[in-house]
């Protein structure tokens, strides 16, 4: 053994007396693996004529409480791949025979297309629900699948509590609006993507036939969901429809009648949506409140802050650009309940602005500019993040150069920086190694770290001084892009007490061979060591 080796080897040693192991899995847990392993071969074993095994997995599962079968079912799903009629419609019925609370299914099929079901194989698979009359389906989304008419309108009608519908396509989107526009449901959320429906056909379902019919939805079971429901309104909080056959008209129009609406995306109307809230203001002083919580914003004015006035439950805030003439982002104050800001190609003073307006009660903060350039953020505008933002609990930069001046001072590592932050990520982002020493000081919450930063600021030394100056007793997952670092200073974070991966780029480490990446791998699976360790290189 050469002294390299002999090296390699003692620090091996080192880590792995240090390195917490896994812990023993629970006996629930084995009782899931267990299940969710019979549930997939049942999904996989070749059909009979009666799917007897099938059937009878299904029978078993529909005995388990609501909340367990629907995990197991959930889990079961989540490890499939689902690019087949045979694997849809299996999946499919394993959700509905099982009787689950929440069915979501998303096509593994490529991009731009979806499996197809023809007439005879809808038929067939409706055959299959004939014995049973009703659901405890919540929750509905597939996506990538297209059906003949009537299967959708067969599983919801037989869902009485369902609240939430998902769908994509032209035709599931016109028969699921055709369907409630003759039976008025509660729902709470509806999402159609990739359609072409119209402002009629949405306005007709979701409006005109709640009026006619006078029916809001069960209101014991809303109010279960949503105490904040207003009875005398149709009980939607969440629209989505993206169809390019929509308009303004239609959007002001929902916005007037859907009284407990939270978010909206109504295509491409977005831009103007102060606009249509200052109009129905004007048209009737009565129209605000709104009960929108998540708003988007495109190059912002003054009169565009201004509208915020009559959202006050405004919690989900995203502003993108900024009119020349906007000087102050004061009209913030306006919004007592906001807590997530996304600021995108905000000039720094405007950022600012809106930290001493809102800082205080924010909990996200999310500050983003142009993709392929590094806009220089001055270090001062990072520490006014610290001084009105104490609260936050997850703070993402994107696409900055963080720069110091003559005359700025690094406060001492002693104190605190961040210290309720549980997600920092820094998303190209370059820096000078002390001002990421600062960022990272006495982090006692951080539990999840994305360090995509210029690879001189990411040296061994610099990673002692984060484990040093930091007890991360609670950061569980870190994501490095690149960086100066030995097998050392990998070895190291695989001691710290609950972390459970460290995902790298190794193409981006010079220092780091393929042959110790792949040693260390080895030692841990060997070890049965807590943290794995992932190339997250796209081309492995």
């Amino acid at each position: 053994m050469d002294r390299g080796d002999q090296l390699l080897h003692a620090l091996s040693y080192n880590w792995q007396k240090k390195a917490p192991h896994k812990d023993p899995m629970r006996l629930r847990n084995l009782c899931m693996v267990q299940l969710t392993t019979s549930v997939t071969h049942a999904i996989k074993s070749k059909a009979d004529r009666t799917c007897k095994g099938f059937q009878q997995m299904c029978d078993m599962l529909k005995t388990l409480p609501l909340e367990l079968k629907t995990i197991v079912v959930q889990e079961t799903t989540a490890s499939q791949v689902i690019n087949d009629h045979s694997t849809f419609s299996r999946i499919l019925l394993l959700h509905l025979l099982s009787d689950v609370e929440q069915i979501s299914i998303i096509s593994d099929a490529a991009s731009g297309s979806s499996i197809n079901f023809s007439k005879e194989e809808c038929i067939e698979l409706l055959e299959k629900l004939d014995s049973v009359s009703s659901f405890s389906i919540l929750g509905l989304h597939l996506e990538g699948v297209t059906f003949a008419k009537g299967v959708l309108s067969e599983i919801i009608s037989r869902s009485p509590k369902l609240s939430s519908i998902h769908i994509n396509g032209e035709e599931a989107a016109t028969e699921v609006l055709a369907f409630i526009a003759k039976n008025p449901r509660g729902l709470h959320s509806l999402h159609l993507d990739d359609c072409s429906v119209s402002d009629r056909d949405v306005v007709n379902a979701l409006v005109k036939s709640y009026k006619e019919a006078d029916y809001w939805g069960d209101t014991e079971f809303t109010s279960i969901n949503d105490p904040d429901i207003d009875g005398d309104f149709p009980p939607l909080c969440h629209l989505s429809i993206q169809s390019p056959s929509v308009t303004v008209c239609g959007a002001v129009v929902l916005l007037h009648y859907l009284r407990n609406l939270k978010s909206l995306q109504y295509s491409y109307w977005n831009s103007s949506i102060c606009n249509l809230l200052y109009y129905l203001q004007k048209q009737s002083p009565k129209a605000a409140p709104f009960s929108l919580t998540s708003m988007s914003l495109w190059c912002v004015t003054e009169k565009s802050l201004d509208t915020l006035k009559f959202c006050p439950n405004l919690q989900y805030l995203m502003m993108e650009c900024t009119n020349p003439a906007l000087a102050s982002m004061e009209a913030l104050k306006n919004l007592p309940k906001l807590c997530s800001l996304t600021l995108r190609l905000i000039p720094e003073e405007l950022i600012v602005s809106a930290l001493k307006a809102v800082g205080k009660q924010l909990v996200h903060l999310h500050i983003e500019f142009e993709e392929y350039a590094r806009t220089p953020i001055k270090w001062q505008t990072i520490q006014a993040i610290h001084a009105h933002a104490r609260n936050i609990k997850r703070l993402e930069l994107h696409h900055i150069n963080i720069v110091t001046e003559s005359g700025d001072t690094i406060a001492p590592l002693h104190s605190p920086f961040f210290s309720e932050l549980c997600h920092l990520n820094l998303s190209s982002v370059d820096l000078q190694p002390a001002l990421l020493s600062r960022i990272l000081c006495k982090n006692a919450s951080l539990e999840t770290l994305v360090l995509d930063i210029n690879q001189e600021a990411l040296t061994d030394s610099a990673v002692m001084a984060l484990v040093k100056n930091n007890q991360f007793n609670h950061l569980y997952d870190i994501y490095i892009r690149r960086g100066s670092l030995s097998t050392l200073s990998i070895t190291n974070l695989m001691t710290l007490p609950s972390l459970e991966k460290v995902a790298i780029q190794l193409s981006q480490f010079p220092s780091l061979s393929a042959g110790t990446f792949s040693l260390i791998q080895n030692q841990i699976m060997k070890g049965n060591y807590r943290c794995r360790l992932e190339n997250d290189d796209k081309d492995e």
